[in-house]
């Protein structure tokens, strides 16, 4: 069990060598930040209803990209709560045994570890976008049980400023602007992100299911994004964060999403690399760099591969997309050959589209990796399974 107690947001020791203005010493590649609940997952196919056996395994996207970073072989970390019962001794050992950090994942003394019941269809009877990560796997039907939930308990007092210097990229999630104590949470560590020169990545994760005014959902969303470096969403969650119907015929997205980051780009002097999932169909990428030529769009199609679950493709895209974006800048060295200082960090303006192109062949890969097995964490892809997909793919 975690002996992280509340109240490490006082500033940091010299001795830590880390302050406001740079993370150059950061030891952890990316830090994620929200919700850790536990996934009882039904054994067989169909409606809960029908559902009589079930496993469990860690839930909630910010421990599912953590896992899938520290699959890829980076350092990992979860800033997260969870009850002080028999499930959140769970999944801090489950999240250990994938090698994520879990110095940062508190343990509230009255709020009670959260659980969702999760039931699966075939993948042949998934729709169109089931794909889409960002935490939306349509072909699922899930029950909640969060009501006095220790993740909605996550307030600033539980973010160490510590955990934040640390850190290389700082990742949140959508799930985190449903309740108030969380969101408040997410801004304290990506205000700590901005003091100390970390990327900021963050899924938009919408589950409507989950906010009991989901009508002020865009207006929360929003908020956040002028933060964001590295934005992953959904082509549903684009039209939500659009605020109506569109079509989700491929050239009509395009261009929704070319106006929707023409409005979030007014004003914005931080580079923003977006994807956007799109299930089967793949996904569409674009880099928008201040003074640049706008923001244009890459389509990236599908890896042809036999999928039997698609219910961890979202997070496994994302992991493999902060993967490939750190070991292109800010590589791990040994000695004289290590990166030091600023070089360490995240400068998005260095990208081209051409680093891009490559960033997302892992994530496509990645992601699609994931789906060959059963079970969201189950099929987490190792670096030289996704290396021999991205091989394989280029000279087939």
């Amino acid at each position: 069990m975690s002996d992280w107690l509340p109240g490490g947001t006082g500033p940091i020791s010299s001795a830590a060598g880390r302050g406001p203005g740079g993370n150059s010493e950061a030891d952890i590649d990316v830090l994620a930040v929200g919700e850790l609940v536990v996934d009882m997952v039904a054994n067989g196919s169909g409606p809960l209803l029908t559902a009589t056996t079930f496993t469990r395994a860690p839930g909630g996207i910010p421990a599912h990209v953590a896992a899938g970073v520290a699959r890829l072989g980076r350092r990992a970390a979860l800033l997260s709560l969870v009850g002080d019962d028999p499930f959140g001794r769970y999944l801090i050992g489950a999240l250990e045994t994938y090698g994520v950090d879990t110095t940062y994942i508190g343990v509230h003394p009255r709020g009670r570890t959260p659980v969702a019941f999760v039931s699966r269809k075939e993948p042949h009877a998934e729709a169109p976008d089931a794909v889409a990560g960002s935490g939306t796997v349509t072909e699922a039907q899930a029950l909640f049980y969060r009501e006095g939930g220790a993740d909605q308990l996550l307030s600033p007092e539980w973010v160490p400023v510590e955990a934040v210097a640390r850190a290389q990229v700082v990742l949140g999630s959508g799930v985190s602007l449903a309740h108030a104590l969380p969101r408040a949470a997410l801004h304290t560590a990506l205000g700590y992100a901005a003091d100390m020169g970390a990327a900021v990545a963050f899924d938009v994760n919408w589950q409507p299911a989950l906010w009991q005014y989901p009508e002020r959902a865009r207006d929360l969303y929003h908020a956040v994004l002028p933060q964001v470096d590295i934005l992953m969403l959904s082509s549903h969650e684009l039209i939500m964060l659009m605020g109506g119907a569109a079509s989700t015929e491929a050239g009509r997205l395009d261009a929704l999403l070319r106006v929707w980051v023409g409005r979030l780009a007014v004003g914005r002097t931080r580079p923003l690399l977006l994807a956007l999932t799109r299930g089967p169909a793949g996904c569409t990428y674009g880099l928008w760099q201040p003074g640049g030529r706008g923001f244009e769009v890459v389509n990236l199609p599908a890896c042809d591969i036999a999928v039997k679950d698609r219910s961890g493709a979202g997070a496994a895209f994302l992991a493999g997309l902060l993967v490939a974006l750190l070991d292109r800048m800010a590589p791990r060295g040994e000695g004289a050959e290590a990166p030091q200082g600023s070089e360490r960090r995240l400068d998005l303006r260095r990208l081209t589209i051409g680093d891009v192109a490559e960033i997302f062949d892992w994530a496509n890969a990645s992601g699609a990796l994931a789906t060959t097995r059963r079970g969201a964490l189950a099929g987490l892809p190792g670096r030289s399974t996704v290396l021999r997909l991205i091989k394989g793919r280029r000279s087939g």
